[in-house]
């Protein structure tokens, strides 16, 4: 049986969370919704680490994308506001395809389970990260939806 939470890495209340080792895993959250946001205020997410590791050298980044994404998180936690972001018609027809992709993943494979935000803790810092389903007791899916032009 999981015991559930009721805060998050800054002390502010939100959605209910799970512990699981060094993660608290946010079940309820709809990605992209304020509690989801809230959630990952002012925490390095896994969708950002292009912009402070390089790819080639997987090292810390030294540029103005790195250091203007660091000031940004910085000010999350400083102000309590997340600043909305473009959403564009790839991601859009992401979000509707996932659900068609989640079932069928579990028809070829196992159930999945939903799931909105993670925060792992496992070192020392927290890194936040929005599968769009766990797999089991420790895999998770993460389902994408290429544009027209790359499938032909």
């Amino acid at each position: 049986m999981n015991q559930i939470f009721n805060d998050d890495p800054f002390g502010a209340p939100i959605n209910q969370y799970r512990k699981v080792g060094t993660m608290k895993i946010y079940d309820d959250q709809v990605q992209g919704s304020d509690e989801w946001l809230k959630a990952r205020l002012g925490i390095l997410t896994a969708s950002e680490m292009k912009k402070i590791v390089t790819p080639t050298t997987i090292k810390q980044a030294n540029n103005d994308k790195t250091r203007a994404h660091l000031y940004e998180i910085a000010a999350q936690r400083i102000t309590q506001y997340v600043e909305p972001s473009y959403i564009g018609d790839d991601m859009l027809r992401g979000w509707e395809d996932e659900e068609h992709a989640l079932r069928e993943y579990t028809k070829a494979y196992e159930p999945v389970t939903r799931c909105g935000f993670i925060i792992n803790d496992k070192w020392g810092f927290p890194i936040g990260y929005s599968p769009d389903a766990l797999v089991g007791a420790a895999g998770l899916v993460e389902c994408k939806s290429r544009s027209q032009h790359f499938q032909v």
